[in-house]
């Protein structure tokens, strides 16, 4: 599906429309692919975005359960580190959504 608007593509909480350009409009290796195809449903980054991005608005106890069981998922249930009932707090777990590692 195609959509008239990349915001009906993204979960987008209010106040955060300026976020999501900016994360729309970076680029990589100087192409804009994610502005190109936020209005697909097929977009990745629309995904990434909608999932991450409104992840992290959650309260710590939500988010870190969330975190938790992405990392069960991710490693077949081998992975042994967990957020919740850690010493982490809100401020110390931070997600970026569009940040390139090098």
């Amino acid at each position: 599906m195609i959509y008239k608007t990349y915001l009906r593509n993204h979960a987008v909480i209010p106040g955060q429309e300026n976020a999501l350009k900016q994360f729309l409009n970076s680029d990589y290796k100087g192409m804009k692919h994610k502005l190109r195809n936020g209005h697909s449903s097929h977009s990745e980054d629309a995904l990434t975005w909608s999932c991450f991005k409104v992840l992290d608005s959650f309260p710590q106890r939500i988010k870190f359960s969330a975190l938790d069981e992405i990392l069960e998922d991710t490693y077949e249930g081998k992975n042994k580190f967990k957020f919740t009932g850690s010493d982490y707090s809100d401020s110390d777990v931070k997600i970026f959504v569009g940040k390139t590692y090098t």
